[in-house]
């Protein structure tokens, strides 16, 4: 159960660091890019929420003995975070989307 905690840890730290690298590297692309580059970010985190909602309901004790690292990707990278990084992406950045 150790190593699995320790998989499920690390994945949640990729995926995080996945996702907000695709929302600040969206800056740097053309008009078309970037904003496929964001709705693929909202999709992620959208998926990633799903699997742990069934992982949840198949073993709620692996999520609750991980209940922390779970509840700081909820912060960091829900759909609703993403969502609000993605409409005040400019007051974040400090750049706005290329046209």
């Amino acid at each position: 159960m150790k190593r699995l905690s320790l998989i499920f840890y690390f994945s949640l730290l990729i995926l995080t660091i996945f996702i907000w690298r695709l929302i600040y590297s969206a800056r740097f692309l053309d008009y078309d890019d970037n904003y496929g580059q964001l709705i693929f970010a909202f999709t992620v985190s959208t998926v990633s929420i799903i699997a742990i909602s069934v992982l949840w309901f198949r073993n709620k004790s692996f999520i609750k003995k991980s209940i922390w690292a779970t509840m700081l990707y909820f912060l960091t990278s829900s759909p609703l975070t993403v969502g609000l990084a993605i409409i005040y992406y400019s007051d974040l950045f400090g750049v706005t989307l290329k046209n």
